[in-house]
């Protein structure tokens, strides 16, 4: 396995960085280094080939590369990467094998078609406004911002994987299909087209805090200053305080912070609310009037997208099922670099769920001394499609936001 991994991460780096440097590498050509491997030279025939043995001396590990007539080893080449990358790209990989062997025991198969759908419909949930025109170059941009961040070619890795997800969920189609229910609906429809309002929130840590920027706003303050200077959160204190604009039925915020904002007039400051681990003051900016669109046209678009939410949990899922398995009874690290780093990994996740949980029931026991019903601070997921490696064991999987103060 360590092999197969050194050579694609040989393949993979050579191509897209190797060339303009006096390089030459076997197997690739000048051509290919204009843009990273296409989805469909990670098609589940070329993945299961042998990789292709690049030129070798006697006695020596193979050589990727001359450069002035001396040899550059995949060796030399593999080992920096493995410290920099290792640890996603063989989270990549395990998923992707998991995924291959639960597809091979169900007689499922996948083609280099159906990675290619799952390619472009990967990007068009992405980028679902931009011009597909600009899908690549936007690619570009996101892929150092995910959490964790990702290369191109472990993105292709992890595309192929979901291709492979995708089909072994298909049984479950029918039946989330037929589970969507007209109410659901109804309110994703309000949700999205419904009134609106944006206001600005200060978020402090204590009630004396609160009291004392409300006794400064009364002074004639400006909200946005107190709001830059204030905030517990980063986020807050450099928009000012500016959230973005939210339905009553928004999951995002704590339903008492979004119940005290639709009954502010705009312009006008709410008094001081009490969160589960922090005060807040709402300014009103603006109530946003309904999208005059009709329910009965928008329906089956609001449905499809509703199913493609479900599919995708249900993928995420299965994903981290099969991830846990393999890491409880199948994965061995062989290569000693790459293991220390797999376990070091290993107990960072460990340690960051064990802070989260440990954080959690802090949380909930100050939720039942003050019979605050909000839920507790914490960043929304993103709605996003499954093509992010779940990280064992605090996996990273995609969703819906949950309920929380804003952040």
């Amino acid at each position: 396995m360590v092999t197969r991994f050194l050579h694609r991460a040989a393949a993979y780096f050579l191509c897209l960085a190797g060339f303009g440097m006096g390089l030459t590498a076997p197997g690739c050509t000048s051509d290919s280094a204009e843009l990273p491997p296409p989805p469909s030279q990670l098609a589940p025939d070329t993945m299961n080939r042998p990789p292709a043995k690049p030129a070798t001396r006697p006695d020596t590990t193979p050589v990727v590369a001359m450069v002035n007539g001396e040899p550059i080893t995949l060796e030399e080449l593999a080992r920096p990467m493995i410290a920099d990358e290792g640890w996603t790209t063989l989270v990549c990989l395990l998923q992707l094998h998991v995924a291959r062997q639960a597809a091979a025991r169900q007689g499922i198969s996948v083609t280099d078609a159906d990675i290619q759908a799952e390619y472009k419909m990967t990007l068009a949930a992405y980028f679902a406004d931009a011009d597909p025109a600009d899908y690549d170059h936007l690619l570009e941009a996101l892929l150092p911002k995910m959490t964790p961040p990702m290369t191109r070619p472990q993105f292709l890795i992890a595309v192929q994987s979901d291709a492979y997800f995708r089909k072994l969920v298909a049984n479950d189609v029918a039946r989330f299909e037929k589970g969507i229910e007209e109410k659901r609906l109804q309110e994703m429809f309000d949700i999205r087209y419904g009134s609106k309002v944006q206001v600005r929130f200060i978020e402090v840590p204590t009630r004396q805090d609160a009291e004392r920027a409300k006794a400064r706003l009364e002074a004639g303050e400006p909200f946005t200053k107190l709001a830059a200077e204030l905030n517990i959160s980063k986020r807050l204190r450099e928009s000012q305080g500016l959230w973005e604009p939210f339905n009553i039925h928004t999951s995002s915020i704590s339903q008492p912070l979004v119940k005290t904002a639709f009954l502010l007039d705009d312009g006008q400051v709410s008094d001081i609310v009490q969160g589960t681990a922090a005060y807040y003051l709402i300014k009103m900016e603006s109530h946003i009037k309904p999208k005059l669109v009709k329910y009965e046209n928008v329906r089956d678009a609001l449905k499809e997208e509703m199913l493609q939410s479900m599919i995708q949990a249900r993928m995420s899922e299965l994903r981290n099922t099969l991830t846990q398995q393999a890491l409880g009874e199948g994965l061995v690290v062989e290569d000693p670099q790459l293991k220390e780093i797999w376990q070091e990994g290993l107990r960072r996740e460990k340690g960051t769920t064990n802070q989260e949980i440990l954080r959690k029931k802090i949380l909930e026991e100050q939720k039942r001394s003050t019979g605050e019903i909000g839920s507790p601070p914490q960043p929304a997921p993103a709605s996003q499609p499954a093509s992010q490696p779940a990280l064992p064991p605090a996996a990273t999987q995609p969703g819906h936001g949950v309920a929380h103060e804003p952040r």
